[in-house]
């Protein structure tokens, strides 16, 4: 804006003065050229007013209107490529070229007429009735025997004359244009050099404001003004400097502020969002467009959270707490609010720390306690009481000693299978025992274990069929872990079946995976309980009457995905359950 001005105050008044004289020569010129182009018209007319009055006189002594007069005033008028009116002496129209004389008025008292009878010539300008437009008139009076017969008028429209005048005008135009033109560039480098230095200077000044520290002036040709340039340029290396530590410095918070877990985010004083990193965007469910520039209620959405930073902001000191959020996705956040003062403005740094997952650990190892002293302690009492039973003299009784030995040995199996249970579920998760996958048709494994279970199902009165198409694709597949899969959710089903109930195991294929599905009829599964059934020791027996570690689907859910596969379950209570599972085909493999 500098570098403009000083040209332009520079520059400006002589392009105007340039341009207002060339524009007052140009008028000057062309007015002369007008007056001179008119006066020379007009002589050249007269002349030929005055042949033609000369020529014509003896038969306009004679003359009446007449159509012959017509046809010699358009001979005529050809002949000079103008108009020709032939006037009595009393302003009757005798013959006209280009009009019909019997349309036209009485021509006495036409300015170029009467100059001509009281002067012997006349001309006038002005706009022609019967021609619509501005006309030269020139009239000569006719004398014939010393007497004057009539008047010879000669007109041409002004379109004639102004045709050679525009012509000439352009080409006056076109020099004066091109006049000023080299003129207003000649001021312009005039005046470019007489502010070029003050418009480097500027242009540094400029460049330091904007960041560049870089660009320097070689050398000034003011000498006044060397001293200030030099000055500049250390200021710029100086300033520089300090910007690349100043810029290290934010690179290294910014990442900091990008990468770390914990969520991160900056208000103002009255509320207004500045910052958000993706951590805290994730942990609010919200974009950095729908943040950054709004309010930390609108943004955060939590009364709790709100009202901590206002506590935090009458307070002015560090406050935390630790705030549980509700939805689908619940979770379990510590919250720390922080004033700060930057700039000599206060703002307020908010740091969200995701504890979900370790209170989800926490909970889990306080229901794997609980579940654990649960399922053990039954078989441990049932011990320590026919171990008590046999002291007091029980084992004397060889019939009595034999079923409590039973029961004994019935409860150890209960301990040892809840032992291997847990020992197969941390090696199958942890992947010490790895899967002998292998090709496979995947009823070979299917047929087997409905095959093991039938007797099972007959005795709780239940049908239970395998429905499988005539052609299913190769699995890979570990063929002994499998089938402790689908053994397992047969058993469950068999379970929670009441008699005459039906169990169906169907596979069919979709796509690159097969889908096996277990369907029966039985007491179905809560809503509320379904999506949590593969998990490690639930049971939706929540008092844990019935029997079983609650393991077995959380060993099969996790043999599944070990396959690459998915498990999931459809129910409604008092309809059944189908619980469905998929693995990849050998193709899909491949």
């Amino acid at each position: 804006m500098l570098r403009n001005s000083l040209r332009n105050r520079i520059a400006i008044p002589f392009i105007i003065i340039i341009v207002v004289g060339m524009m007052i020569l140009a008028l000057s010129v062309t007015t002369l050229l007008r007056n001179t182009f008119l006066n020379v018209y007009q002589e050249k007319l007269l002349g030929e007013s005055h042949l033609l009055a000369e020529v014509l006189a003896p038969q306009l002594a004679q003359a009446t209107p007449s159509e012959g007069i017509d046809d010699i005033a358009r001979h005529y008028a050809q002949l000079l490529n103008a108009r020709v009116t032939l006037i009595a002496p009393d302003g009757t129209v005798l013959g006209e070229s280009n009009d019909d004389r019997l349309t036209m008025d009485n021509h006495l008292y036409r300015p170029e007429v009467q100059q001509a009878i009281r002067f012997g010539e006349g001309a006038n300008i002005r706009g022609s009735a019967t021609l619509q437009e501005e006309v030269i008139y020139t009239a000569a009076s006719a004398v014939h025997a010393g007497e004057m017969v009539g008047v010879v008028r000669v007109a041409i429209p002004s379109t004639t004359f102004n045709a050679y005048l525009n012509q000439v005008s352009q080409i006056i135009t076109l020099l004066t244009g091109t006049m000023v033109v080299i003129f207003i560039l000649i001021s312009i480098i005039i005046s470019n050099n007489n502010a070029r230095p003050i418009r480097e200077l500027a242009e540094r000044l400029e460049r330091l404001e904007a960041g560049d520290f870089k660009y320097t002036i070689a050398h000034t040709r003011s000498q006044d003004l060397q001293s200030l340039n030099r000055a500049l340029n250390n200021m710029g290396e100086r300033f520089a400097a300090q910007l690349a530590i100043i810029n290290s410095e934010k690179n290294r918070l910014s990442v900091v502020l990008e990468q770390m877990a914990d969520g991160a985010l900056i208000t103002d004083n009255i509320g207004m969002v500045k910052y958000i990193n993706p951590a805290a965007m994730q942990l609010l469910l919200t974009r950095q467009e729908d943040s950054v520039g709004h309010s930390f209620a609108e943004v955060v959405r939590h009364h709790q959270v709100i009202d901590l930073w206002h506590r935090c902001q009458e307070s002015g000191e560090q406050q935390g707490a630790l705030i549980e959020t509700s939805g689908e996705q619940g979770r379990f956040l510590q919250v720390i609010i922080t004033p700060f003062v930057e700039l000599q403005e206060l703002g307020y740094l908010l740091i969200l720390q995701d504890l979900t997952a370790l209170r989800r650990l926490e909970t889990i190892r306080r229901d794997f306690i609980s579940n654990i002293s649960h399922d053990l302690r039954t078989p441990i009492t049932s011990l320590r009481l026919m171990t008590e039973t046999l002291q007091d003299g029980a084992i004397d009784d060889p019939e009595a000693a034999q079923h409590f030995l039973d029961l004994m040995e019935e409860s150890i199996e209960t301990m040892s299978q809840l032992v291997e249970e847990l020992l197969e579920l941390s090696r199958t998760q942890s992947g010490e025992v790895p899967l002998q996958i292998k090709p496979i048709p995947l009823a070979t494994i299917l047929e087997p274990a409905v095959e093991r279970m039938l007797s099972q199902a007959e005795r709780a009165k239940l049908s239970l069929t395998l429905e499988l198409p005539r052609f299913l694709p190769m699995v890979m597949a570990d063929t002994e872990r499998l089938s402790a899969v689908i053994t397992n959710l047969l058993h469950n089903a068999i379970k929670f079946t009441p008699p005459g109930g039906a169990i169906t195991v169907s596979a069919q294929q979709s796509e690159d995976e097969i889908t096996v599905s277990i369907r029966d009829n039985g007491i179905g599964i809560p809503a509320e309980d379904a999506s949590q059934i593969f998990e490690r020791f639930y049971k939706v027996d929540r008092a844990r009457t019935t029997k079983g570690m609650g393991l077995g689907l959380s060993i099969a859910k996790t043999v599944i995905e070990a396959h690459g596969g998915r498990i999931w379950v459809d129910s409604e209570v008092g309809k059944g359950s189908t619980f469905s599972f998929t693995i990849p085909t050998l193709q899909a493999q491949k």
